[in-house]
């Protein structure tokens, strides 16, 4: 198995989509940014408390699996 598989690429790929989203949402200024209401704001965080738990799982699953930590190597 290549260290460099499509998984592992895929990973890096959202974390860099991630920290390029912050970035610009830290840089355009506050009175551009859109208006939302109080239920829309509550279903954006339950959703991405959801998808952000179910990536986080799934990189330690895969970082555990490959032995990324050294935790096999007795």
């Amino acid at each position: 198995m290549s260290s460099y598989d499509l998984i592992f690429i895929v990973c890096i790929f959202l974390i860099v989509i991630i920290f390029i989203t912050v970035l610009i949402s830290k840089i355009v200024p506050k009175h551009m940014h859109m208006k939302s209401s109080d239920s829309a704001i509550k279903k954006g965080k339950y959703i991405g408390s959801v998808i952000g738990s179910i990536i986080g799982l799934f990189m330690f699953f895969y970082l555990f699996k490959n032995n990324f930590f050294g935790l096999f190597d007795f």
